[in-house]
């Protein structure tokens, strides 16, 4: 059911993150709000049951895959999503990982891997789709 007071109608939404919590969340409403939504996670199958759950209430949703910490697996992401034919009004960049170290023995590796998740690819979601959203 289309919520027509807050209608995303002829929008296309990416949400990051979407296989669970406030990334499936997000991408429901968004959905409800009559948004063509394009789930993304970082595991094949991750976004299957939110797809399912969008489009058994009538809504329109796709799953993707891409690893976050991997900038050729985003890439590969914004190919397929414009090779689709998907111009992307709307993106939620909601993904994001966590570690708990003591600073003094966090390992750098880990930290590199925390940045790349929740800051470059926030950075190059935003970069790469943004372009066509400035158009």
């Amino acid at each position: 059911m289309i919520n027509t007071l807050f209608s995303l109608t002829g929008k296309t939404a990416l949400v990051t993150g979407a296989s669970r919590g406030l990334g499936k969340a997000m991408a429901q409403a968004l959905a409800q709000a009559g948004a063509t939504v394009l789930c993304v996670s970082s595991q094949p199958g991750g976004c299957q049951q939110t797809v399912e759950a969008i489009t058994a209430a009538g809504g329109s949703a796709m799953a993707y895959a891409a690893r976050f910490d991997d900038r050729d697996e985003l890439q590969a992401l914004v190919n397929k999503v414009t090779a689709d034919g998907h111009e992307i009004d709307i993106l939620v960049n909601n993904a994001g990982t966590i570690s708990r170290y003591d600073a003094a023995e966090f390992p750098m590796d880990t930290w590199d891997t925390v940045m790349q998740v929740n800051i470059d690819a926030v950075f190059f979601l935003c970069q790469a789709f943004g372009r066509g959203m400035l158009e």
